[in-house]
């Protein structure tokens, strides 16, 4: 199957960190170390920047309907953006240390922030004071949501994979044994099977209903 050559995006003065895909394929959205948030058309030509951050961007997220992007950063700060203007609403101070990672509920009217100072933490949008699930030791890597937006799943540093309820921040399953699979976590809409994987490319496959490790 013939492969198109990569497109080439020029515009960061620093590396970028993370990058974001809208659900349309219409455009995509990179950040980074240069504080700028900048979107993209499908051939790598520019399209807006929206920012800057005061910190270098450490996270990113769109919308289901490509209607906005949320960012995080080094300092704690996020910020959320129109897609369609750049105007951006900010900074909503979510975290002491750095945001690591960003999910936005299906209906839109939440948002899911985790940190480097351990916690998660579930706004309602416009953002009102979080809802805070506090459980764990270290840096908190990587979040996710199910679809119905009833529960979140959390990986951390601190060697566990943790299920959560988010209509009051609960925690309902802990999976201790995820040192080396701690890195990026991934799950089912219905977040029955959650993968987590490390940098040596083996992934761990959980059950967090019946709450066991698979594979």
């Amino acid at each position: 199957v013939p492969v198109a050559a990569p497109a080439t995006l020029s515009g960061h003065a620093q590396p970028p960190r993370v990058v974001a895909r809208a659900q349309k394929g219409t455009w995509l959205v990179t950040a980074g170390e240069d504080r700028s948030v900048r979107m993209w058309q499908p051939n790598g030509q520019p399209l807006r920047t929206l920012g800057p951050h005061a910190q270098p961007v450490t996270a990113l997220v769109v919308r289901a309907d490509d209607g906005q992007v949320a960012s995080g950063d080094q300092e704690g700060a996020v910020w959320i953006w129109d897609a369609a203007s750049g105007m951006g609403v900010g900074p909503l101070w979510a975290h002491t240390s750095a945001v690591t990672a960003l999910q936005l509920t299906a209906d839109n009217q939440g948002l899911l922030t985790a940190g480097a100072d351990g916690t998660l933490k579930r706004w309602k949008l416009p953002a009102l004071p979080a809802r805070l699930s506090n459980g764990h030791a270290q840096a908190v890597r990587d979040a996710a949501m199910t679809s119905d937006g009833q529960r979140a799943i959390t990986l951390a540093a601190d060697n566990s994979l943790r299920l959560w309820r988010t209509n009051d921040g609960a925690e309902q399953r802990r999976f201790d044994g995820t040192t080396g699979f701690d890195a990026a976590l991934t799950s089912q809409p219905n977040g029955q099977l959650v993968a987590t994987g490390g940098p040596n490319g083996v992934l761990l496959v959980w059950n967090l209903v019946e709450g066991n490790l698979q594979s």
